[in-house]
């Protein structure tokens, strides 16, 4: 009786050693996630601004940006395409 035990409990450890190195090496799942509003680079900004922002409608900090003279929204990275102000 106690060989069978043992028989048992050694091929019970051998299947969790088994699994456990199997999902070890499973890859992680890859879902879609949201990538994160790409940050300007300090070369990238001229002009900070407050102004009103259309996605959030109310003030808050913009950026102009040097090269396309576009203000960008530094709470929710909403890109105001109106030139000038």
């Amino acid at each position: 009786m106690t060989e069978q035990i043992t028989v048992g409990a050694c091929a019970l450890m051998v299947n969790l050693a088994g699994l456990t190195a199997v999902f070890r090496v499973w890859p992680a799942p890859g879902g879609r996630h949201r990538a994160p509003h790409p940050s300007l680079r300090p070369v990238e900004a001229l002009v900070e601004v407050t102004v009103r922002c259309r996605s959030e409608g109310r003030d808050t900090v913009h950026v102009r940006t040097r090269v396309t003279d576009e203000l960008i929204c530094r709470s929710c990275g909403h890109f105001n395409t109106t030139k000038g102000d």
